[in-house]
């Protein structure tokens, strides 16, 4: 008689992977909460003197902020010429903004092909925070007539210290048969970044979590800042960070084309095989 083999379990009735050790992790996390609530509850006196020094910490964190907010204003409001000075020299440089996005390790790596051809048309960059409330910024794109979009300026417009965050943005409008022949606003994952965007057009269009907006905080902390160090130096690969290759369909002009691969000799016992 045939062995008829160890006892099968069906998908529907196989336990998920993990889910075990999960709800042993819940356990241990709302025993150790209980256990912290009942102590305090035991012990008042060490639970006033806790929330005082609570409160010491958030007026310490507060004033610390203003004080932030009131450097950040003056320092502002000082280097506004200068910047506008800069701004207006930078004018004077062909494709300067399309080198200097090209070059900076972060933002240049979200560009596609299609990116970089309409950065060639951005003349100015603006960052500016708010008077009122400094945390709050605009980044302005400036840009010249071009085959992409009828827009002469692009703005994302961030809020950050509101109960609940949100950024403005422009609404691109696209010329006749861009939008429809390319997928600029493709936000799904892609291996050309890390950040998850798929392309410069998808994070212009893109408002969903202001907080975590990497692109808007490198462009307003490092590359507005000094935008010529970029311009003159090619980025360096980050740690942990591998380039991968990958076919893009809906990059513009041109296709990226895919190399042809070259036939390897090995020999195997004297005789060659291709």
């Amino acid at each position: 008689m045939d062995d008829p083999g160890p006892p099968t379990i069906s998908s529907s009735t196989a336990p998920e992977p993990g889910k075990g050790e999960k709800k042993k992790k819940g356990a241990k996390k709302r025993k150790q909460y209980h256990s912290v609530t009942a102590l305090l509850a035991q012990n008042q006196k060490v639970a006033s003197e806790l929330q005082q020094a609570q409160n010491v910490i958030d007026e310490g964190r507060m004033q610390f902020r203003e004080e932030v907010a009131d450097v950040h204003r003056k320092y502002q409001k000082d280097l506004r010429t200068l910047f506008d000075r800069r701004n207006d020299l930078l004018e004077e440089i062909p494709n300067f903004w399309r080198t200097a996005v090209r070059n900076h390790p972060i933002v240049g790596s979200i560009l596609t092909e299609a990116d970089k051809d309409w950065l060639r048309y951005v003349r100015r960059v603006e960052v500016d925070s708010r008077e009122d409330n400094v945390f709050n910024f605009k980044i302005r794109f400036h840009v010249n007539d071009n085959p992409y979009l009828e827009n002469k300026m692009i703005m994302k417009d961030f809020h950050l210290t509101a109960s609940a965050p949100f950024c403005r943005i422009t609404n691109l409008k696209f010329k006749k048969n861009m939008l429809e022949k390319y997928k600029f606003l493709d936000k799904k994952r892609s291996s050309r970044s890390f950040l998850g965007y798929k392309s410069f057009f998808a994070w212009l269009t893109d408002n969903r979590t202001p907080r975590r907006d990497d692109i808007a905080h490198y462009i307003r902390y490092d590359l507005q800042l000094n935008p010529v160090f970029y311009y003159k130096n090619r980025p360096k690969r980050l740690e942990g960070c591998k380039k991968k290759k990958c076919s893009h369909e809906n990059d513009f002009p041109a296709l990226v084309k895919k190399e042809e691969k070259k036939t390897k000799k090995k020999k195997r016992g004297g005789r060659r095989i291709y």
